[in-house]
Formats: C-alpha cells, sequence, structure tokens
C-alpha cells in the first residue's frame, strides 16, 4: 500500500514537472560572436520562439478517472481496516492486562489469608480444608498462568 501511494505522488510529480515545462518559454539568441543560444530564460537580446505541439484529446480519462477513484477508495478502506484492527488489539491488550492484574490480586489475597471460606447457601461462612485451600490457590495460579503469559 505504501509503495502505491509512492508510485501516485511520483507520477502526479512527473505530470506537474512535464506540464510546466512544456509550458516554458524558449528563447533564441545570437551572442557576440554571432552564435546561436536557445535557454528557457529571457536575455536580453533574446526573442521567444513559439513550439507548437499536436495535443490530442485523451479518449481514456474518464476510465483512468475512475480507476483512480477506485484505487483511492480501496487505499482508504485499508487504512481504515488497520485502524480498526490496531485499535481492537490496543483494547484486547488492555483487557488481557487487566486480567491479569485481578488474577495477580486473587492470588495474593488467598496467599496471605489466614483461611479461606466458601458461603453456604444462608450466607455462613464454611472455612476451606487443607485440600480445598490448596485446590483454591492452584486455581488462582492456572488463572494467573493463563492471564499474564
Amino acid at each position: 500500500m505504501h509503495n502505491v501511494m509512492k508510485n501516485i505522488f511520483f507520477l502526479l510529480f512527473i505530470f506537474t514537472i512535464s506540464n510546466s515545462a512544456f509550458s516554458a518559454g524558449v528563447y533564441k539568441w545570437k551572442d557576440a560572436d554571432g552564435n546561436v543560444h536557445y535557454g528557457d530564460r529571457p536575455t536580453k537580446f533574446a526573442e521567444e520562439i513559439k513550439i507548437k505541439t499536436k495535443s490530442k484529446p485523451d479518449k481514456n480519462i474518464e476510465q483512468r478517472t475512475e480507476k483512480r477513484e477506485r484505487l483511492l477508495n480501496v487505499l482508504s478502506e485499508e487504512r481504515e481496516a488497520k485502524k480498526s484492527d490496531k485499535l481492537l488489539l490496543a483494547q484486547q491488550k488492555a483487557s488481557k492486562q487487566k486480567q491479569c492484574e485481578d488474577a495477580k490480586n486473587n492470588l495474593q489475597k488467598y496467599i496471605t489469608a489466614g483461611y479461606l471460606y466458601k458461603l453456604d447457601n444462608q450466607g455462613g461462612r464454611i472455612v476451606l480444608e487443607d485440600k480445598e485451600h490448596a485446590e483454591a490457590l492452584s486455581d488462582a495460579q492456572k488463572s494467573v498462568d493463563q492471564w499474564c503469559s
């Protein structure tokens, strides 16, 4: 895509240069020794020479214009798609970082807690036994490994 844009700008530049070169005047003069000179800048004794060029009407200008417009539209769509993808990736990365921080905080709470508990149907606390405590720590560590890798 970057090369396409460079090519388009290059062609526009060449077109601009060529048009200005053809529209510049051509001058003819003789120096003191009688030598004839030509140039694009007038001198004191120079006379402008009219150069006749045959310009043919461009039959394909509409097709080229349409093609250029389609190309520009495709490039614009690609640019927007990349921008959208980049934004989505940034959002996903931020979400993963948040999940990682939450998992680390949860693991740290499990490690530093004197005991862990679960709630029964009435909202009462049931302290976890050593085996359940170890399973909870293992699950918390797995969560950290999942989100922080």
